[in-house]
Formats: structure tokens, sequence, C-alpha cells
């Protein structure tokens, strides 16, 4: 008789939803049936789902065809060092393990199962409410579809939104709906310390179904969880007794909308793993590769997490070759094998596999020892660590479509200049034309065998976006079985109207400011009579005349006694009178001061002094391929006087600057007195490519204080300005201060169009410490 009443009921509801457009759920009251001939409902008008195995399978990847990587590795150590069991770290896609049919919990699903919850909201006539109870519908396969108990029926009007959950925990599972009330919105989620108790949970979503659509509803499921199995290969012989997993995040909440999970990082717990052999794992050392070691229901199925900082993973080991336990246990022989799984990323719909082998030996490590990358051409320098992998492969990309001009490669295999830090771009020929070949490597660079902390040297091109930079730095086998990764940040630029400009924020400390005090000698290093040959005595003549240095006594030759038997001479290069360079004080120019102090000195150009001082062979036969000049070292540096303000450091503000900017290098084979070819490399720069140079002080219109230099003020910071006196220099106030005070340095780039002669006046007004002034006022 019961049934009879349910049928009645369904019979009124398909009345009532013709008129009305609402419907509720089954109940088990009496209701009479409306006048006229009844007729039962056809399967078209129930609310029903499709969503079989056919609708998950995309998502579920089966153990034997899943893609694996290998992404690190860890040591298992006793806490006396003497056992060490190697653990790799393989991620691969989907959530794989022993699948299950989705009738038993704790298992992997391969199909839906026999039921799943819904949650549905319709919306109408611009109102959108609830259509299932708030704790959801569970929905029944019937062997032709998934259906309610109660009956809904298509309203025949509106747009619904499902949301579906299958494998849905019975406990410590809670639906969260919006503030509205009129969808869920979310669900919060306790993992359970038990094994076979979690779940694998899926979640599907129908948005924009017509309320008239008289059909089931294909549902697409996909995994949300992580899933973490463990692994053995060939270990030393004896029994795994017990395998710990400490500090993993226990609780979540996973929004709906955009398949995220929050962590709630106050909850923590500990799981042990469920053996598939009974309470110990017995390996005999020659297990095959890849056994599993947890139970076939007990993969984990964690939230999507990165374990906190402590998170380990601990196992208890009985060697019985030495017969010796390893144990935390009190009065236990050995300590714990004990090993770091911080760090990890345990992803959405990813499964982490640890595999426990002597064979895993092997490590990929990237660990940058550059400075910090600010706007302008970065030479940064990273250490490569390769063991126990063949062939490898490193690649720099970015995420802003400059990954083309990222360049990697061995500082080893890099030429001359770049290891002096020159950003060297192209390769210049014989007749000073630019050539498309490289001068700094290509975006990935491949090897083989092992490397111990190999200096790399990654070229950087400038940033001048309006964003920072990432930068991925991949190491990778070239099966594809292991990878690493590091991210650097590229600073870019603050921008005032069109002209770009940083601070050189490097961790380099300089007096600053085109303040060259500095006297560098250059000595004849061979002794005796050779001084006096015709060639070297010209040398020194022509060097004073051709750079009309004589009148300002920048370059000077001297001659002192060596010792009594010969005399020797060295050409001085007094820098401080670069500080009356004609031009180079501007008020406004920073860039006309920076071009005129490099074509008065050009410490790094073709013509500079120091470069002909450092690759003038000496021509007397025999000698062709020594320097004619050197700098003085430790052994030798009694040599030369030493006057005030004597600085042998080739390091200089100009040659600082320049190298932010871009190179090439003309490279040319000589042939040397035995007949051996030799390539000699120089720094080929135009003074069109300078892009980042020494501001003027009237460039300034402020700093950007960000927290860092929240305390900073324009005063503090240089221009490249000769001020009223040789000795001093305008700062960003428009104050002269002496220049020998250790300031930081700004870069400024040229602006868009090319050029960097737009004129600021300064407003300090806002600035603690500094001088009113008037508003800006650009002057292009």
């Amino acid at each position: 008789m019961k049934r009879l009443f349910a049928i009645r009921h369904l019979v009124m509801l398909a009345v009532a939803a013709a008129t009305t457009l609402m419907v509720s759920c089954f109940k088990d009251d009496i209701i009479e049936l409306p006048s006229g001939k009844p007729s039962l409902p056809t399967a078209s008008e129930y609310i029903a789902f499709q969503a079989d195995a056919q609708w998950a399978d995309e998502d579920v990847i089966s153990r034997n065809a899943a893609t694996r990587n290998r992404v690190g590795k860890h040591d298992l150590i006793s806490e006396d060092g003497e056992l060490s069991l190697p653990m790799g770290v393989y991620v691969e896609e989907g959530i794989c393990g022993t699948t299950d049919n989705g009738k038993t919990r704790g298992a992997v699903l391969s199909a839906i199962g026999d039921s799943f919850t819904v949650w549905a909201s319709l919306t109408n006539g611009g109102t959108t409410a609830l259509f299932f109870p708030a704790e959801g519908e569970v929905f029944t396969d019937d062997g032709t579809s998934y259906k309610s108990d109660p009956a809904y029926f298509w309203p025949g009007a509106g747009t619904f939104s499902f949301t579906a959950v299958a494998n849905a925990p019975d406990t410590g599972f809670t639906p969260n709906l919006n503030t509205a009330g009129t969808a869920l919105e979310s669900f919060t989620y306790t993992v359970p310390t038990d094994a076979t108790a979690q779940n694998d949970i899926m979640v599907a979503i129908a948005d924009e179904v017509d309320g008239n659509l008289g059909a089931s509803v294909p549902l697409k499921f996909k995994h949300i969880m992580s899933a973490v199995n463990i692994e053995i290969g060939k270990v030393v012989a004896g029994e795994i007794r017990s395998i710990k997993l400490t500090g993993v995040y226990n609780k979540g909440t996973y929004n709906i909308a955009t398949n995220k999970w929050t962590i709630d990082t106050n909850s923590k717990a500990d799981y042990d793993v469920i053996f598939a052999n009974g309470d110990t794992f017995t390996s005999t050392g020659n297990e095959n590769d890849g056994t599993l070691v947890n139970a076939p229901n007990a993969t984990f199925l964690f939230i999507p997490q990165e374990p906190a900082e402590g998170a380990e993973m601990i196992i208890e080991f009985y060697d019985t070759t030495t017969g010796r336990l390893y144990s935390d246990v009190a009065g236990a022989y050995k300590p714990a094998l004990r090993g770091k799984i911080a760090g990890d990323i345990w992803d959405i719909a990813k499964t982490t596999n640890y595999k426990l082998s002597i064979d895993e030996s092997f490590t990929l490590t990237i660990e940058p020892t550059g400075k910090k990358l600010d706007a302008h051409y970065i030479i940064t320098e990273v250490n490569v660590t390769v063991d126990g992998i063949a062939n490898w492969t490193i690649t720099a990309t970015s995420n802003d479509g400059s990954s083309s001009q990222l360049s990697i490669l061995p500082k080893s295999a890099a030429n001359p200049l770049a290891q002096q830090g020159f950003w060297t771009d192209k390769v210049v020929n014989e007749s000073g034309v630019e050539t498309s070949d490289s001068a700094r490597g290509a975006q990935s660079y491949s090897g083989s065998g092992n490397l111990k902390e190999e200096p790399f040297l990654l070229f950087i091109p400038e940033n001048i976006n309006d964003k920072d930079r990432e930068i991925k730095i991949i190491l990778s086998s070239s099966d594809a079985s292991a990878e690493t990764t590091k991210v650097l940040l590229q600073k870019y630029p603050n921008w005032t109207g069109n002209i770009g400009w940083e601070v050189v924020d490097d961790d380099e400390a300089g007096k600053y400011g085109f303040k060259w005090n500095r006297k560098v000698a250059y000595i004849y290093p061979y002794g005796q009579a050779r001084i006096f040959d015709s060639h070297v005595e010209d040398f020194c003549k022509d060097f004073v005349n051709q750079y009309g240095a004589g009148t300002n006594n920048f370059a000077t030759v001297h001659v002192y006694n060596h010792d009594w038997k010969s005399d020797r001479a060295y050409i001085l290069l007094d820098y401080s009178v670069l500080n009356n360079v004609d031009g180079a004080n501007s008020a406004s120019n920073g860039l006309q001061n920076t071009t005129d102090l490099y074509n008065a000195a050009g410490t790094t150009s073709t013509s500079g002094f120091e470069t002909i001082l450092t690759t003038v062979k000496k021509t007397e036969s025999g000698h062709e391929t020594e320097n004619m000049f050197r700098l003085p070292g430790a052994s030798d540096s009694s040599e030369v006087p030493r006057e005030s303000g004597t600085n042998n450091d080739l390091s200089a503000i100009l040659e600082y600057i320049q190298k932010k900017n871009r190179y090439c290098v003309q490279r040319k084979e000589q042939t040397d007195s035995e007949g051996n070819t030799i390539v000699v490399y120089t720094p080929y720069f135009k003074i069109t490519d300078l892009k980042w140079f020494l501001p003027a002080y009237g460039q300034f219109t402020g700093v950007d204080f960000t927290p860092e230099n929240a305390n900073d003020v324009a005063a503090d910071y240089w221009s490249s300005t000769i001020g009223t006196t040789t000795t001093t220099a305008f700062i960003g106030s428009g104050v002269e201060k002496d220049r020998d005070l250790e300031f930081a340095v700004i870069a400024v780039r040229v602006n868009e169009h090319g050029y960097g002669n737009a004129a600021v006046t300064v407003d300090n007004s806002s600035i603690a410490g500094g001088e009113n002034g008037s508003t800006n006022n650009w002057i292009e």
C-alpha cells in the first residue's frame, strides 16, 4: 500500500510542476489525485545523472600507465649516522594506487560507485534558491542512471547549478553554504589517521543546466585529494617494522569554484603506514623495483599541501645482517631512521610516491649564488650539483615572454669577458659587424656525468616591465625521471613619466658618484736594459699623445730605479683629473654626463686606456704573447712608489654602470710565434647601447619609499653630476656632499623614446629631511 501512496504522490507532483514550477522532496503523506485520468511519470521527467566510469576515466590514471617524474631525493639517516637509506620522490599525474570500484573507503576510485551526494541551486526569474536540502541529496545507481529517493522532477523553467561529491566521508566532512544560503560554496574535511578510512573524494560540477532538460545530466568527476604511497626497491635486507609520517596537515576547506584547498595550519597529525604484508614489511634486499609497501586499501589520501617545517618520515628498521634495530622505542639498540618530507609538494589530483632504495643515490640540486637581481642586464651565478644521472639538461624560462632571451651555460664554457661580468650578447666579426652568433650560450644546456657545485652563468635580460619577472631554472634528467626547479625574481624599475629608474641594490658597497681619486700604475714587467727598447718608449709617448691626456696629466710616464742595475718605467693613470671633464656637469641629463665620461675615459671600450694597457703585447722576438704592461701585484707592490689616493682595484664606477648594459664580443683568431692559433676576445660596446646610466640630480623626483627603505631620503642617493668644486657632487636633494662619502647609486634606464634628457625639478616637500621644491614638471 505504501508503494501505491508513493506513486500517487509522484503523479500529483508531476501535475503540480506544470503550473507552479516548484518541486519538493517526497513525503509519506497521502495526497489525493487530481480529477481526470492520472498518468504515471516518465523517465525523462525525473532529475537523474549519468556518472559511471566513462565520465571519470580521463582523470583516473592507472598505476602502470602513469608518467612518473622524479622531483627529489631525501636520505633517511639514523641519528648516529651508521645507516642511511636513500629515498627518491616521484610524482605522477592522477590519483594512483591500488584502485577500487568505489564501494570501499580508503582506496583509490576507478569508478564512481553506488551513489553520490548532489547539491542543487535553481535560478528562475532573477531569484536563486536551494533546490535540494542543505545537506545535499543522495543519488543512487539503479542500473541505468543515478536517481534520488524521493524523486525530483524537472521544473520546466529556470537554470540549474549542480555540485556532486562522490566518496564523501561519513565523518569529519562538513558542507558549507554561501552567505546567502543558496548554493554549496565549500566543504571542510578532517583526514582520519587510519589510512583505510580516508577517502578519495571526487567532485563534479554541472552549471547552466536547463530546467526543462528532461534527460539525465552527465557528470565528469575530478579528484581533489592528494595521494601518497610508499614503495621499495633494492634495500638492506631486514624488516621494516613501522613507517610514520609526522607533522602532516590534516584539516582544510575545499572551495568549489576555485578548485583549491585552504589548509588549517593549526591542525596536524601523525600517520602510520599500514603494511601490505601484515605487521611488518620484510625485505630480502632484492624486491622488484616499485613494490608497494602500504596495503592495497591504505594509500594515503591527504589534503593537498606542502608539509610544514619539521615534517618527517620515521622508519623503525631491523637489519638482519648486523642484528641491529633502528628504533625510537625506549631501550632500542639504535635511533630510528629519519628523513625530512617538509617542503615536498603534494599537489591536488597527483600522487607522490616515496621509494626506498639504495639505487636512489643520485641528486639534482640548483643553488643560486648570485647577487640580488635588479632590473638591468644581469649575469648571476648558479651552482649545480648532479650525482648519479647519466644525461641531464638545465633550462631557464620566464613568465613574461622573455624566455628566448635567457641563456645559461657553465662558467668554464663562457667567454672570458662574460666571466669578468660583461653581459655579452652577440659576436662581432673582425670587420666590426654584429652577427647573429650568440656570445652567451643558449636557453638550455645539456651535459652528462656528475657535477659538484659546478658554477653556471645565467644571463638575464633587462626587465623593463611594470612587475617582477619570475625566472625558473629547471634541471632534469634526459629520461624525465628526475627534475628540480629553482625560482628567481628579477625586480622591475620604478617609472616616473616615461623614465624608468632603480636603486642598484646588489649587495656591493663602494664609493660612487664619479669620485675617482684612484691612481693606477702599470709597470713594464721585464728588467734591465729592455725598458729602453725603442718600441716601449714610443708606446708610452704615443699613448699620452693619442688621448691628449697630457694636458690634464691624466696619463704620465715615470721612470724609477728598480735596483742598482737598472731603471724601470711605469705609466700612472690619475683618475682624479676626470672630475673636470668638460660637459659632465649637467644638472638634468645623467645620460649625457655618463656618455661624456665614457668618451673621455672609456675604461672598458676597445680604445680605453686600461684596455690598451692590459692587452698590448710585446713585439720583440720570443715575447710576442707577453703583456707589455701589468698592474703591480702583492709580490712587487713596493716596486712602484705609492702616491696619495692610489688604488689598484680595477673596478670603477664607469665600468660598474657600463656592465649593467648589453655588450657584444669581438672574437679574433691570431697565430703565435710557434704557429698555434689563439683566440682573443675584446669587449665591443657602442655608446648607443648605453641604456643604464647614472642620473643627474635634477632627474630625481623622489625615491620609492617601500617598507624596506622607508627611512631613506633623496639625499641618500648620488648623482653623477660634478659639484661646484671637484671634490663634491650633487645628490638627490640638490645638496652638495663630499664625494668620498659612501652612498647608494641609482641607475636610470633610457626612457621609452630612447633618450634620457627629460628634466625634472625635485619635490622633496613630503620627504623627511628634504627641502621643499616645486611640483614635478617634465620637459620633453
